[in-house]
């Protein structure tokens, strides 16, 4: 992997956590606490949801879910993202860590195989018995991580592709929104089409 795919020189540095590249001096994170606290509950009904008994396993996907959303809504409110990602810049700099010396790169390596490995295994062994709208949560909340990750792990181009503007809002902004909106369209049709099978089971 080349090394301006994770990291090249020096990471950048968010100062005081207001201003981004791109972004001016507005940061609508109660916005986004907000959508992921919708997103948490709208999760937890589905996992409330069983079109008969087999319905175990999806609710317990879904609680996950709402859970990890629930930890975002309260990430996202009180700025977690930018003060691991200055803990990360901080500790390179002092260390005079570049490029692959430091462990951003390595942990998000680890993390997109860890989450390669869990889809394979979906592939093989459940995703025919899943409903798809489970294989698209899962989907959403997997991107969702890693672009949490590559925010707080200090990585040079990833943030920089990610902090470009598009309109007044950046890459990331916008990509965070349509995955936060794919959740919620993933449990909705999932209540869905649960209370419809009950409906014609009953």
């Amino acid at each position: 992997m080349p090394p301006e795919m994770l990291g090249e020189n020096e990471p950048p540095v968010y100062s005081d956590g207001v201003e981004f590249p791109g972004e001016g001096e507005t940061r609508p994170e109660v916005a986004y606490s907000a959508a992921y606290a919708v997103c948490a509950i709208a999760a937890f009904s589905a996992s409330r949801t069983r079109a008969n008994s087999a319905g175990a396993g999806p609710s317990a996907f879904w609680l996950r879910i709402a859970v990890v959303c629930a930890a975002f809504a309260v990430l996202r409110f009180i700025g977690a993202q930018l003060t691991v990602n200055d803990a990360f810049t901080d500790f390179s700099r002092s260390a005079g860590l570049t490029d692959w010396q430091r462990p951003g790169p390595y942990i998000m390596i680890a993390a997109m195989l860890a989450f390669g490995a869990a889809a394979a295994g979906l592939l093989l062994f459940g995703l025919r018995g899943l409903h798809r709208s489970v294989v698209l949560a899962a989907g959403a909340i997997v991107v969702i991580v890693l672009l949490a990750l590559s925010h707080s792990l200090s990585l040079y181009l990833p943030i920089r592709i990610l902090q470009t503007d598009v309109g007044p809002l950046t890459v990331s902004r916008i990509l965070e929104a349509l995955l936060l909106l794919t959740l919620a369209v993933s449990a909705i049709w999932f209540i869905r089409d649960a209370q419809g099978a009950r409906t014609q089971s009953g």
